[in-house]
């Protein structure tokens, strides 16, 4: 899960995790910043997002204490309620990653694979960059390798096809039509990252 501080002199984005809930707290694993325990004033606004079951829920409290058993962790106030965030208004990020996608007949037979490249990638589908055509409507059977997550597979159909005349290759917006809860997962959980880490640097 992400928090972000939003009041106090404090105001960042950090990676956690929720350890334990109770009737009245969130315990959250201690984010760290290079190695180093992030420490607040009580008080201290914070929002938090979480992905379940492939659904990203977006929650607001306070932080209350900090804890060192049995791990260090965060104790903040039960948030009142969890607003479910949409997929298409949250998780797209733009990213260049290699893939192979296969075309698939009206019998589920895969074709040769073809190397593509990831445009952006969301929890709904991908826009990739290709040498040739695939062709609007065409079934694919997609394969991507996400760096320091793990491969996903799925399945989509070409919504569509711009060839970029300059540049001599086609733009190719796809959209998963059967992939696995974990794979989508998998995928959210990437980009949260790595939004993350983009905003850390900014």
């Amino acid at each position: 899960m992400e928090v972000i501080i939003v009041s106090g002199a404090n105001k960042a984005r950090y990676s956690s995790r929720i350890e334990e809930i109770t009737n009245q707290h969130l315990y959250l694993a201690m984010p760290m910043d290079k190695g180093v325990p992030i420490f607040l004033l009580p008080g201290t606004e914070i929002q938090g997002r979480v992905i379940v079951n492939s659904t990203v829920w977006e929650f607001t409290t306070k932080y209350v204490d900090k804890l060192a058993q049995p791990i260090l962790m965060w104790l903040v106030e039960k948030p009142e309620e969890f607003v479910k965030i949409q997929m298409r208004d949250f998780v797209r990020f733009q990213t260049a990653l290699p893939m192979t996608v296969r075309l698939l007949d009206d019998s589920g037979q895969e074709g040769e694979p073809l190397a593509v490249t990831t445009k952006d990638i969301s929890g709904g589908g991908l826009l990739i960059i290709a040498r040739q055509t695939i062709g609007k409507d065409s079934n694919l059977k997609l394969t991507l390798e996400l760096p320091e997550t793990g491969c996903i597979e799925a399945n989509g159909v070409v919504v569509r096809e711009d060839l970029l005349l300059e540049l001599k290759v086609y733009r190719i917006a796809i959209k998963f039509t059967d992939i696995k809860e974990r794979s989508r997962e998998l995928l959210i959980k990437y980009i949260f990252k790595r939004q993350s880490r983009a905003r850390r640097q900014e």
